[in-house]
């Protein structure tokens, strides 16, 4: 399913790289630094996470742990294509789609032990958080980062199984509707 997802990218990476193109020109368009911008919201992004969590939180790199954040990047990123996709093709035929969704992702940001450790809350609100998929996810990041731990695998099948029929149905829509998207855009 996965190659099969990766030969349609390839087969429009020209649609693709095109529009990626003009969105970074739209973007930064009229402003002084330009596509600066990109690499100083990146950057300042890495000072700040250093500050806070090398000097005030005073946390450590991970030993041997740190491997596992590969199998952890994978599927978080299996699991964000696959959730990206399905409202990106939507968005083209709704436009409210994307206004939604930036909405949602605001809320979801904050149901999800990203800032906080998911122990400090009621045991009430861990259980309702804890049906997030990505709570298993930030939990396992959690677990690696400051206490050194392996990630649980079997709390990542949930995630998994999300992402790849995230996945499906993305590729699924995009097939169906691939010939309307362009007259669309």
């Amino acid at each position: 399913m996965l190659l099969s997802l990766y030969r349609s990218l390839r087969s429009y990476r020209g649609f693709i790289l095109g529009n990626v193109k003009r969105e970074f020109q739209a973007r930064y368009r009229n402003s002084l630094f330009g596509a600066l911008w990109a690499v100083l919201n990146s950057l300042s992004m890495i000072i700040i996470y250093t500050v806070i969590f090398s000097q005030i939180m005073r946390a450590r790199l991970p030993g041997m742990a740190l491997l596992a954040l590969i199998p952890l990047l994978i599927l978080q990123v299996v699991f964000a294509a696959g959730l990206g996709m399905l409202p990106g093709i939507l968005n083209v035929f709704f436009r409210d789609v994307g206004q939604m969704f930036g909405i949602c992702l605001q809320f979801w940001f904050w149901l999800t032990p990203i800032v906080y450790p998911l122990s400090i809350l009621p045991p009430g609100i861990q259980h309702v958080i804890s049906l997030n998929p990505m709570t298993a996810l930030m939990t396992n990041y959690q677990n690696v980062f400051l206490y050194n731990q392996w990630p649980d695998r079997s709390s990542l099948t949930p995630l998994l199984i999300i992402g790849l029929v995230l996945c499906a149905m993305a590729l699924h829509l995009f097939r169906q509707r691939v010939g309307k998207m362009v007259d669309e855009l």
